[in-house]
């Protein structure tokens, strides 16, 4: 695990940004080579491209801000290079679309569900590569063991930086920690990831209704959000009911259940349209 991938002229090439970008194109590319056999037009992706990926970057960056670090200078920490949420970016990325959409006069779910259904590709690039191989801040809970179900963070590392883990480590035992033992939750998000891309790719009904695929991958992963995150670290998160569920935690269950919601009653009047 590196968090610098190599450098150019001494200038350091991040992992979690280069596997952001990778993860973008990744996504663009799959859509672009599908885009006519699903009978779309490559001319409007490539249109709302640039668009959604700066919406997404926004997104990302001003939620994170009012999360984790509102209260330290909001201003100053949104122009900083540090600290991203997926959730930001996907609820701004999504509202981007729709509004490029209609103002080309474009239909907005048959996109939608196209670019859904190689999101998941693009997920598992980012977690894997970006946030597990590059020492992400989105580590797992520090165990005092090791299993199967745990990864190392060490101190030394090539580069000299100090995982995030590790930092936590220190400041809660108050020493310095060569080694911890966490649960891989990044591993876990990048099989969510595989997960979101099989499930809307193998759901195959014969009336699959428009939206159906995007409200699926949603729904996906937002209930894998929630699991996933009894895992995860609460270092300087926001909790709720006493410490029993991160604010994260909430908001991915609302969500889920709205989609399902959703995806249920689309599905209901389908089949009672067609009786």
């Amino acid at each position: 695990m590196n968090p610098i991938l190599f450098k150019i002229y001494d200038q350091p090439i991040y992992t979690y940004g280069f596997s952001v970008m990778c993860a973008v194109f990744l996504l663009y590319f799959f859509v672009q080579l599908r885009a006519p056999k699903a009978g779309l037009k490559r001319t409007v992706y490539s249109i709302i491209f640039l668009p959604t990926f700066l919406g997404m970057l926004l997104g990302g960056k001003i939620l994170y801000v009012l999360l984790f670090q509102y209260s330290q200078n909001p201003i100053l920490n949104l122009s900083s290079n540090r600290g991203f949420t997926v959730n930001g970016g996907l609820i701004v990325a999504i509202l981007v679309i729709m509004i490029c959409l209609r103002l080309l006069k474009e239909p907005f779910f048959p996109y939608l569900d196209h670019i859904a259904r190689y999101g998941g590709l693009s997920y598992f690039t980012q977690r894997f590569f970006g946030c597990f191989y590059g020492y992400g801040c989105c580590f797992g809970k520090i165990i005092n063991h090791t299993s199967l179900l745990t990864v190392p963070y060490l101190r030394n590392n090539p580069d000299g930086i100090i995982p995030p883990a590790i930092i936590y480590a220190d400041r809660l035992t108050g020493i310095e920690n060569t080694v911890v033992w966490v649960y891989p939750t990044q591993i876990f998000h990048a099989v969510l990831g595989l997960i979101m891309y099989l499930i809307p790719n193998l759901y195959k009904p014969k009336n699959i209704l428009p939206g159906e695929r995007s409200l699926l991958v949603l729904a996906t992963f937002a209930f894998g959000r929630f699991f996933i995150e009894f895992s995860t670290c609460d270092s300087g998160r926001k909790t709720i009911f006493e410490g029993r569920l991160l604010a994260d935690q909430l908001f991915f269950l609302i969500m889920a259940g709205i989609m399902a919601s959703i995806l249920i009653v689309i599905r209901i009047r389908a089949i009672k349209k067609n009786l």
